[in-house]
This record gives C-alpha cells, sequence and structure tokens, in this order.
C-alpha cells in the first residue's frame, strides 16, 4: 500500500525527522491542531502502513513533571527520508534516523518541546537536535543535547537539557570540554530544578560562587530553568544575549 503525500504530511515527516521522535500527542498538536484524534490516528496509520512512518508504544511515562499516557512515539523511516531528499535537495538527510532510546525517551521528548520554544523566542534562529548535527562528529570534543545555528549555519551555541544529576567527575568533564573548545559562543543549560542549577553553576564558576550571587562578569554559560523556558518567550526577555 502506498499514499500520495500531502504538504502536510511532508511537514510532519520533516519534522519528525528533525525532531528525531515525536510522541502521537505533539504530533497532533504541531500538525493537526483542532483536528479530532482519529482524524491523526488515521493518517498516522496509513503513513506507517505505508512505510513512512515506524511507531514504538510506549505508555505512561512522566512527561513536564506529570504521569501521561505517551501512547507512542513516532520516526520517520528511510523510505520517509528518501522522499524527504527528493522534495529538499538543498538540505542533508541522514541515510536512518537515530536509534530510540527509551531509557531517555523522557529527556528526549522534552527537548522538543524546549528546542521549539527556543526557535521561537529567538526568530532567525535554527534549533537542530545534537544527534542530526554532523560537526559533533569532527571538530567538536561534546555533542551536546542540541545546537542553535544562525541564519547561515553557523553554530552559535550548544543546548543541554540537564534532568538528572551527573557524578562529579562527568560534570568536571564536561565543562573541561565545553572551557577549552571555540566552536560554542555560548552553552545554555536548561535545568529540571534549582537544585542542579547550583550544582552546576558551582562547577562552571566554582565553590565559591552560589546560584543566587549577582554577577558581573561576562560568561559563555547561561543557566534557565526548565519551567521558565516552556512558559514562553517572558523567560529571555531581559537576557543580554548577542549572537
Amino acid at each position: 500500500m502506498d499514499i500520495v503525500l500531502t504538504p502536510r504530511d511532508l511537514g510532519l515527516l520533516l519534522d519528525c525527522y528533525e525532531q528525531v521522535q515525536l510522541s502521537f500527542a505533539q504530533i497532533h498538536q504541531r500538525h493537526f491542531l483542532g483536528r479530532s484524534r482519529p482524524t491523526v490516528t488515521n493518517r498516522l496509520s496509513q503513513l506507517r502502513r505505508s512505510g513512512y512512518l515506524k511507531s514504538q508504544r510506549v505508555g505512561i511515562v512522566i512527561h513536564r513533571g506529570k504521569a501521561e499516557d505517551v501512547s507512542k512515539v513516532f520516526q520517520v523511516t528511510a523510505k520517509a527520508i528518501r522522499s524527504l531528499q527528493e522534495r529538499y535537495p538543498q538540505n542533508s538527510f541522514r541515510d536512518a534516523p537515530p536509534p530510540l532510546n527509551s531509557a531517555s525517551l523522557v529527556h528526549d521528548l522534552l527537548l522538543t518541546d524546549v528546542l521549539t520554544v527556543l526557535a521561537a523566542t529567538w526568530p532567525g534562529i535554527t534549533a537542530r537536535n545534537g544527534k542530526l548535527h554532523r560537526g559533533a562528529q569532527h571538530s567538536e570534543r561534546r555533542r551536546p543535547d542540541a545546537v542553535l545555528l544562525d541564519h547561515q549555519g553557523r553554530v552559535i551555541a550548544a543546548v543541554e537539557l540537564e534532568l538528572t544529576l551527573k557524578s562529579k567527575r562527568r560534570y568536571r568533564e564536561i565543562m573541561l570540554g565545553y572551557k577549552m573548545q571555540r566552536v560554542f559562543a555560548r552553552i545554555i543549560y536548561v535545568v529540571g530544578s534549582d537544585a542542579l542549577a547550583k550544582v552546576i553553576e558551582q562547577h562552571i564558576f566554582g565553590p565559591r560562587q552560589l546560584f543566587s550571587t549577582p554577577r558581573t562578569e561576562p560568561s559563555k554559560f547561561l543557566i534557565v530553568k526548565l519551567s521558565e523556558v516552556l512558559k514562553g518567550r517572558d523567560w529571555a526577555q531581559n537576557l543580554q544575549i548577542v549572537w
């Protein structure tokens, strides 16, 4: 069975490729706003049966701080990528999507929400999932969760979504790697709690500087709470950011 891909289908497939994976709810919100759930289910089933999408049943996870029935997560297939390459020849696509990691699913779904907000916060900036960022395989010591690109496709910032605490040794390795490389002018840490923010800031600035201590010197690191980012543009109004 095959189907004729509509402009909405192509937009959905491209979005699913760029975000690595999308939940049913995210697809509904981003591509079928105002349409009924059966309508979304029917079209996704057609795309899946035609070989453009593959799905993985997930069930209930903790998403945005509450239990949520994610139901299924969708990814594009190699067939879908070939269709996208034909439709968007100016873009560079991988031959296959990165593998799904069930252990990091909540993190990855939240990352999609964060990148959507960041792209809307700074018009002209492209937010790209780090798994699709080819530069990380060559000149960069650290593969970030995501990168921000300017209108010419140049990397201007790394984005890290931090939801759980890492070991001190791991933080030292990460911070040292970021401080020594010049690829990223800014590193934006989006953190799930104040406690995480304090730990990360102490690893960046040293144990004598607390999260609540004002700083006047410029820093390539920016720490912001996840809850503030997900509220929308207001969190960035007072930030002095020059790309």
